[in-house]
This record gives structure tokens, sequence and C-alpha cells, in this order.
């Protein structure tokens, strides 16, 4: 497959990192919020490059690091949303099998209204089980192949302006 190109334009190397940040290896708000923009428009199998473009001389061993860095948080924060999602999942799966239990058994000893109603509210928690399943984890295990494929980017440095390819 191709290789996707993200320029990061640099007028001085501070702009890269957080002003806030006392290890100085976190990246400023605007670029990761460029940097998340940018993978959104990725096609599935393409490699990433970072095209950094400046006149400034960079430490990039430290951008390097940096961006290893935010990856692995972005990726520790995803698998935490992901064991969540599934505990969810399982939670809501366990109460719909029990109400559903609880209307089955009980719909010859109680009103049969209630018993419906019962086993509905254990179907719908059933249905939300799925739809965890089926829509939030799906995405997280996309999401995390993407930060595994940007684990992987090449960083590149040009000298002032770079090539429009993207």
């Amino acid at each position: 497959m191709g290789e996707f190109m993200i320029p990061i334009h640099v007028r001085e190397e501070q702009d890269l990192y957080s002003a806030y940040d006392p290890s100085g290896l976190s990246f400023s708000s605007d670029l990761k919020e460029y940097l998340s923009d940018c993978v959104e428009d990725r096609k599935p199998g393409e490699s990433v490059c970072l095209e950094i473009q400046s006149d400034a001389d960079l430490d990039i061993e430290r951008l390097r690091k940096t961006f290893l860095l935010f990856i692995e948080k972005l990726s520790r924060r995803n698998r935490r949303e992901m064991v969540r999602s599934r505990v969810k999942s399982i939670r809501l799966l366990g109460i719909g099998v029990l109400f559903i239990v609880i209307g089955i058994i009980s719909a010859n000893h109680i009103n049969s209204v209630i018993a419906a109603i019962i086993s509905t509210i254990g179907s719908f928690s059933v249905w939300e089980a799925s739809a965890q399943w089926i829509e939030v984890i799906l995405a997280l295990r996309k999401r995390d192949r993407i930060l595994n494929k940007l684990a992987e980017a090449e960083l590149r440095m040009v000298r002032g302006e770079a090539s429009e390819t993207r």
C-alpha cells in the first residue's frame, strides 16, 4: 500500500511541545489535535510518515521520543476503554439473562403483564450488551490498529518548505 504523509510546519521547536509539561515530553494540544485530525484521512493499510518542515534546528530524537510516548498514552487509554466496555457488556448480558430467566420462571406465579415487563427489561439489557460488542468494542479495536500503525510512523526532516503531497 502507499504512504500517508502528514506535513508538520514548525517555526520554532518550542511550538511542538506543551509549555505546561516540566519534562518537555508532551506535544502541544494543537499538535495533538492536528495529528488526530490528519490520521482520520488515512486509508487502511497506508504507512504513516510525519514530514517535519522547518528552518530551525530540531532535536529529532526528542521529537521521536515524544511521539512514541504520545502514541503509547493513547494506546493505554484505548485499552482501558476497551476493558471498561467489555466489563459493561458482560454486566449488561448477565443482568439481561437474569431478568429473562426471572420473567420466564415467574410467569406462572405472577401477573403475566409484569412477567412480560421483566422479560422485556432483560431483552433490552441483552440488546445493549450486543450493541457494546458490535459498535463500541469494534470501534475501539479499529482505533487500536490505527495507533499500532502510527507507532511505526517514519519521521522525516525537511529544511524549509516541503512538498505539498498528502
